[in-house]
């Protein structure tokens, strides 16, 4: 993990993705809330999100002073990269392309538009296959300006930029693109992905009881999915915190011995400690902050 000073309050080694840009200088979260309490920056502002290329994007993980390969310009760790690719890309979305390909290009004597259409859906191909999701969500945009009676198109876009907003925590604005998507195979798990988007939202609005039934609602899909069984982990630790009901607390534990089960590996054992986390303290974190607060991990004493 890469640490930078905040160039406002003059503290020491913040953790790089926590801290912004604004107008060249920069500032940590702290700062951030203190010099734009309304969150709003004065227009003509130039403002940095910095990215810690040493720190997995989607799941957190700390690469330590190694950098990351890179999706699009986002890290991503070789667990992630795999993940991304074998759900959000099945293989057989490349003969789908191919269809939707021919149809355009049959069409290309009647129209030089419907030729540009084509060369948009030929570029997806290999921004697919980087894995470059933004990317493919800007050339089926272009590609469905073009030729907006392929109403496929315009679909394949509002799955992709839904699969975009999705990753960076943008969840209404994802389950709304991807109520678009219903009539997209089921190779393409729209329902799947509008379920975690609807989870995302209520952990976001604080509505732990509806957190709690959508993640179950994922983890009947596979209850021997280790994520699955983490996610209800989560929303029986929040809820454990709000109420305080033991039993509650004995679900989460229950459901995270599970996980633990099923996968072990450093990636899915940091998400666990965060849980294990809420339930010790009794108090609901966001992975960002407990990595912020424990950058070297956390184990629960004896």
């Amino acid at each position: 993990m890469k640490y930078i000073d905040c160039e406002n309050c003059d503290t020491k080694a913040n953790p790089f993705n926590t801290t912004i840009g604004i107008a060249g200088k920069v500032y940590c979260d702290n700062c951030i809330e203190a010099s734009f309490p309304d969150k709003k920056v004065p227009e003509g502002v130039t403002i940095e999100k910095h990215i810690d290329s040493t720190v997995c994007a989607f799941c957190s993980l700390d690469n330590g002073e190694v950098d990351l390969d890179k999706i699009a310009e986002y890290p991503v760790c070789a667990n992630c990269a795999v993940n991304i690719k074998n759900r959000a890309f099945p293989l057989w979305v490349k003969g789908f392309l191919a269809f939707i390909a021919a149809v355009v290009l049959f069409s290309v004597i009647w129209n030089w538009r419907f030729y540009q259409g084509y060369q948009y859906v030929i570029q997806t191909k290999e921004s697919i296959e980087a894995g470059n999701i933004p990317l493919t969500a800007e050339l089926f945009a272009k590609a469905a300006a073009k030729v907006p009676e392929q109403k496929d198109l315009k679909t394949l876009y509002h799955y992709y930029n839904g699969l975009n907003l999705l990753i960076f925590d943008k969840a209404k604005e994802a389950y709304s693109e991807l109520s678009f998507c219903s009539v997209l195979p089921l190779d393409y798990n729209v329902e799947y992905y509008k379920t975690l988007a609807q989870r995302n939202m209520y952990y976001n609005d604080k509505d732990y009881l509806r957190f709690l039934n959508t993640s179950l609602q994922m983890w009947y899909g596979d209850t021997t999915n280790a994520e699955a069984n983490a996610f209800v982990a989560s929303a029986y630790s929040c809820l454990y915190v709000t109420e305080g009901h033991d039993s509650l607390k004995t679900k989460a534990e229950q459901y995270l011995t599970k996980a633990w089960a099923l996968d072990a590996t450093p990636e899915a054992a940091k998400y666990y400690r965060m849980v294990e986390y809420r339930l010790y303290a009794k108090q609901i974190v966001t992975m960002e902050e407990f990595t912020k607060k424990y950058p070297n991990g956390w184990v629960k004493p004896l």
